[in-house]
């Protein structure tokens, strides 16, 4: 609600306004905050006073050593500077997230190997030897069946 407040007020402004009312600022999975801001000094400071905020209201803390600033079309210089008010790393792509190999430019097919990895995780040898072959096209489908919604949902 923050965030939304803050957008709203317009002490933030988040990327792509044309196809998002009021532009895209964030995105939310688990425990999981991805920030979409413009590279304007005001949005930056703003986002982190609302973080510092957040922390004080519900006595959580943010782990910046963990976090990764992620600054596209920018100069090194800049992309250090960012992560640096937000004291955190600066991150670079291709990167894993939530399993989906990410870049910027394309995807080639060896980054969609984790789809085997997965499926080969779950049918280990020693189990799949027990299993009969009904059980075996179960298992591969139950694998297969949500992993291009997953996967899709990264892409426009």
């Amino acid at each position: 609600m923050m965030l939304e407040k803050a957008k709203a007020s317009g002490f933030i402004r988040g990327l792509v306004p044309e196809l998002v009312k009021g532009g895209l600022t964030y995105l939310q999975y688990a425990d999981d905050t991805i920030f979409f801001l413009n590279l304007d000094e005001e949005s930056i400071c703003n986002t982190k006073f609302l973080l510092y905020c957040f922390e004080a209201m519900s006595g959580l803390k943010i782990n910046y050593h963990k976090s990764e600033d992620f600054v596209l079309e920018a100069i090194i210089e800049k992309q250090k500077e960012v992560a640096d008010l937000f004291n955190c790393n600066v991150g670079s792509f291709p990167m894993k997230y939530l399993g989906v190999m990410l870049d910027i430019y394309y995807m080639s097919s060896v980054d969609f190997a984790y789809v085997y990895q997965k499926v080969q995780k779950r049918a280990p040898t020693w189990k799949s030897c027990l299993l009969s072959y009904g059980v075996k096209m179960i298992l591969t489908e139950s694998c297969l069946s949500s992993i291009p919604n997953y996967v899709m949902g990264v892409f426009i």
